[in-house]
């Protein structure tokens, strides 16, 4: 009996020793980087464009492009959409995020004083079908697409507030919220009916977003945004008593990272339906984080025993150029846009597999009028988009010999990502 009572006392130990470890890890997952709102779009003229819309996107979708455009506001309305996105990349997907998405969003007028100009509101809301905030676990060194991760499946929320002071002056400015986890464990190894503890806390953390949109002429527009930063650090605080003896662990981890963007563009209307946009935007993404979390094992003078440090990144600042063309007949709106993202990575000779190179998306959308009405609400239509997401394979060499490494001796890697969207607006 004595004998059994051990081995079940041992039996206990590991596997509560290895859940909170397991638990530990998932919550610090190393792969960090996604904004759904940059790499899947906003609405069918934002997504439709691929992007370019920072002068001319006049829905909800300005909340998050272009605060100031909300002063040009046609009236109030609203919108609900299915995003679908497929990935196609290799290796073997390597983390890139795919499945369903629900949009929403809605524009209102938030102050209107006799006097004063109009104040409109715009909100968005990208989520995933299934939940709000998905983890997944991976190695350290395997091979993933951190801007394509599964972090992009996320709660995304835009909003805004924005006026036009003159005929061709609107200015605006806002936030994006994003969600972030907090965690601690807290093992009694020991003593089963000891203090056993997993604590998680979801919280949010907001960026400023702001824009200031000129008019200087009918057929032209300026727009200028700025969206700030947006970093989570995660610091998971692992304790745990057995038998007298005190351990400590510290898992440190970047839970996700959104670079500082500024993009400016032109929007020209060559016609009263047709017109061209050009944007072009800077993404701060040397600030990246390296995807690895780092782990520390204190001693009972707080003094790490591991030593353990993190790979750096090699990320790179990059210009995005987009472009967009708007034809605008009787009967409904259509957009049709490319964007060219260069690869903000190094080349992948070292032990890091991050996989990113050039990528090219090619997108289009549109919404059709279904219905009118002379009350309220005024029009029902139907708006959908669809994009590819092309990234031409390549094949990186490691300098070393790297057996363990999963990119050794080649990493080749590339493909596309596909997403489609379909929903209901309505106009007042």
């Amino acid at each position: 009996m004595p004998a059994t009572n051990i081995h079940a006392r041992e039996s206990c130990f590991l596997q509560t020793f290895a859940g909170g470890l397991v638990a530990a890890l998932l919550l610090a997952s190393p792969f960090a980087s996604a904004d759904p709102g940059d790499t899947l779009g906003l609405s069918w003229q934002g997504r439709g464009g691929a992007g370019a819309a920072v002068a001319g996107v006049e829905n909800f979708s300005a909340a998050y492009y272009n605060p100031a455009n909300l002063g040009f506001a046609a009236g109030p309305g609203g919108s609900v959409s299915f995003l679908q996105v497929i990935s196609e990349l290799e290796p073997g997907k390597a983390g890139a995020s795919e499945g369903g998405f629900i949009e929403a969003g809605v524009l209102l007028p938030l102050l209107d004083i006799s006097g004063l100009p109009p104040v409109w509101l715009g909100l968005g809301v990208l989520t995933p079908a299934t939940g709000f905030y998905e983890i997944d676990l991976y190695d350290d060194i395997e091979p993933a697409y951190p801007l394509f991760s599964s972090r992009e499946r996320r709660l995304l929320l835009a909003a805004a507030a924005g006026a036009k002071l003159f005929d061709f002056l609107a200015v605006g400015a806002g936030f994006e919220m994003l969600p972030t986890v907090k965690t601690d464990v807290n093992l009694d190894l020991a003593n089963p009916e000891g203090h056993n503890e997993l604590h998680v806390e979801v919280g949010y953390r907001l960026s400023p977003t702001a824009g200031v949109t000129v008019h200087p002429m009918n057929q032209m527009k300026i727009g200028i945004s700025y969206r700030g930063e947006n970093r989570t650090w995660l610091d998971l605080p692992v304790e745990v008593q057995a038998g007298g003896i005190h351990l400590e662990a510290l898992v440190n981890a970047e839970m996700y990272y959104v670079p500082h963007r500024v993009t400016a563009g032109v929007e020209w209307s060559f016609t009263d339906s047709l017109a061209i946009e050009a944007d072009v935007a800077w993404h701060h993404v040397t600030g990246f984080p390296s995807p690895a979390a780092e782990v520390s094992l204190l001693d009972d003078d707080g003094n790490d025993t591991l030593g353990s440090t993190v790979l750096p990144t090699g990320f790179n600042d990059v210009l995005t150029p987009s472009v967009a063309v708007r034809y605008e007949p009787s009967f409904g709106q259509f957009t049709a846009g490319y964007r060219f993202f260069p690869s903000p990575l190094d080349e992948q000779t070292g032990v890091t597999n991050l996989l990113h190179n050039d990528h090219h998306t090619i997108a289009t959308g549109g919404r059709l009028t279904l219905a009118e009405g002379s009350g309220r609400p005024t029009r029902f239509l139907l708006a959908y988009s669809a994009f590819v997401d092309y990234m031409p394979k390549t094949r990186e060499f490691k300098e070393e010999v790297m057996v363990g490494n999963p990119g050794y001796p080649n990493l080749v890697y590339g493909g596309a990502r596909y997403g489609f969207s379909l929903g209901l607006e309505v106009e007042y």
